[in-house]
């Protein structure tokens, strides 16, 4: 009967090897939880300045806007945003587009390249939109 009782004690508890083991796959299992919650920040935050670009876009359209009734042409212009998210500059390139029938490039196809840039973690990313503006010949409208 004592030798029945000492084989219970022994099964009783858990070997230093099984609390090792144990130890090691928490370990690996916790890190790998610390690493995806860190990724998952990462694109939540890439996520919300790509947000904030998109209306950032719309208040440049709002704040400088490109009139059909003035005569269009090809250049650049920048700027900053007065009161608004730091780190964020908008650029608009504005290009007649060549096709192959001349009659639409006397009148004036152009294309609007708007785009507003900022810098993540020392890393440049930009978010842009891409408007094609036809305007009539002036001549021909009076």
């Amino acid at each position: 009967m004592t030798e029945r009782i000492r084989d219970i004690q022994r099964k009783a508890g858990m070997t230093l090897i099984e609390v090792v083991i144990a130890m090691a796959v928490l370990g690996i299992a916790l890190t790998g939880i610390m690493v995806a919650t860190g990724r998952c920040l990462a694109v939540a935050q890439r996520a919300r300045a790509y947000e904030i670009a998109r209306s950032l876009i719309d208040r440049v359209e709002q704040e400088n806007p490109l009139l059909l009734l003035e005569e269009m042409e090809e250049g650049e212009e920048r700027g900053r945003f007065e009161g608004g998210p730091e780190g964020f500059t908008w650029e608009r390139r504005i290009e007649r587009v060549e096709t192959e029938q001349r009659q639409l490039e006397e009148q004036g196809l152009f294309r609007v390249t708007t785009r507003v840039i900022w810098t993540d973690h020392s890393q440049e990313s930009a978010e842009e939109v891409v408007t094609l503006f036809f305007r009539l010949d002036q001549e021909r409208d009076r």
